[in-house]
């Protein structure tokens, strides 16, 4: 029998035979980001964190900065405030959905009505599955995109959480050092202001997809 032959390989020799991964990509498969604008979350870390209800806010890639979690709670008339947004954005597509058809597609995609509230996780890819939407984006985002669609947006109204279309950025840093967002409100019809720090998430609509 012919004895084998052990031979120790160096670094070089090795990397010519065996991938090398890069750091970040290596940070993307495995995840461990800590939420730092440095060293963001993976979208799969992020989206563990928030349906175990333990996301409060963080950097993930290709998102930015993502507010903290908070349930879409309406508080105006029906309590549907999610599906109030997305009837009004499928008649400004023309595709002509009503709430109801949303409310009915959303129990038969997640086994749940939705009623006693929305988590941002199901906000968000819900209505990527029934519009043509933009990945999610943050405050300084949201200025710069503000007019090339519609902006559905997730933001906290009396520490509650509620579905509006932001409609209009304004710069106050100079008087007030804050920026403020006009939104309309579907479900009571009026219209609003909300500072940027009450703006979760917001997502670009650009037509419907069913």
């Amino acid at each position: 029998m012919k004895k084998l032959e052990l031979k120790r390989l160096t670094i070089d020799e090795m990397a010519e035979i065996m991938p090398i991964i890069e750091k970040s990509e290596q940070e993307r498969m495995l995840g461990g980001g800590d939420g730092s604008s440095g060293n963001p979350y993976t979208w799969d870390e992020y989206e563990y964190l928030a349906d175990n209800d333990n996301w409060y806010g963080g950097y993930v890639e290709g998102s930015g900065y993502t507010g903290a979690q908070v349930t879409i709670q309406g508080n105006g008339p029906n309590g549907f405030c999610f599906f109030n947004c997305l009837d009004y954005l499928s008649n400004q597509y023309g595709c002509n959905y009503s709430t109801n058809y949303y409310l009915n597609s959303f129990y038969e995609t997640y086994n749940s009505w939705g009623i006693n509230g929305v988590n941002i996780s199901d906000f968000i890819s819900f209505a990527s599955l029934k519009f043509n939407a933009s990945a999610p984006i943050n405050d300084s985002q949201i200025a710069q995109s503000m007019g090339t669609g519609s902006m559905l947006a997730a933001i906290t109204i009396g520490g509650s959480g509620h579905a509006v279309i932001l409609t209009s950025y304004h710069n106050l840093t100079n008087y007030y050092h804050l920026n403020m967002y006009s939104y309309y409100d579907p479900t009571t019809g009026n219209y609003g202001i909300v500072s940027s720090s009450d703006v979760v998430i917001a997502l670009p609509i650009y037509g419907c997809c069913q």
